[in-house]
């Protein structure tokens, strides 16, 4: 009896880490976006004046969506340090190169 409530002990510490691993990059892409690159921050500043939610927001972040899968395969691959801190750290700097990048792409392309 008792082997059996262990071995769902073992499968429960998986899961929690893995849910450890999931949740914290959206969290760093959310703070890289808010405090560092600072997109949107006109129509965030406008809308908490008024009160009112912001209606010019992309549709889908594509950039921030693989930043975060990124993010999870870096904390449940790697071997070192913390999985949770793994994956908000990776997440973070993946999501902060890619806008970067992009950002530099497309002002490049406007400058043309």
């Amino acid at each position: 009896m008792y082997s059996d409530l262990l071995g769902i002990l073992d499968r429960f510490v998986d899961f929690l880490t893995v849910l450890g691993v999931v949740f914290p990059r959206i969290i760093g892409v959310m703070l890289v976006d808010y405090y560092l690159l600072r997109t949107h921050r006109n129509a965030l500043d406008a809308s908490r004046l008024a009160g009112k939610l912001p209606q010019e927001t992309p549709l889908i972040g594509w950039v921030a969506i693989i930043a975060s899968i990124g993010g999870s395969v870096i904390g449940l691959v790697t071997e070192w340090g913390v999985p949770t801190l793994n994956s908000l750290l990776a997440a973070s700097l993946i999501y902060w190169l890619l806008k970067l990048l992009l950002g530099q792409a497309t002002s490049l392309q406007t400058a043309q």
